[in-house]
């Protein structure tokens, strides 16, 4: 979720007001707490594979209640959270070298 929210809070570097892009970034916060089955396939890959916020909390905690069921998919969660802590890395560190400083 950190990730997500520093690649958010990066485009400030190239749109002026990034403010409600940050807003519906930590919406998403609110989906990391339902159980991924209730959603249906398309939302399910969206939050499973474009926006990664079922590796935040669904995944690790079923692995932990339900082993059996689990499967292969939660043990891709420290991979998911360092791909996407590099990508964030990335963005900003991408906007910084832009940036050009306010001016003053």
């Amino acid at each position: 979720m950190v990730a997500l929210l520093v690649m958010a809070a990066s485009t400030a570097f190239w749109i002026v007001n990034s403010f409600p892009l940050l807003m519906l970034i930590g919406r998403f916060r609110d989906y990391a707490r339902y159980p991924m089955s209730i959603f249906d396939g398309a939302f399910r890959f969206l939050f499973s594979a474009v926006i990664p916020i079922g590796f935040i909390a669904f995944y690790p905690v079923q692995w932990l209640l339900h082993p059996e069921q689990g499967g292969i998919i939660p043990y891709f969660a420290p991979l998911i959270g360092i791909g996407f802590f590099s990508l964030s890395y990335l963005v900003w560190a991408r906007g910084v070298r832009r940036w050009g400083g306010t001016g003053t």
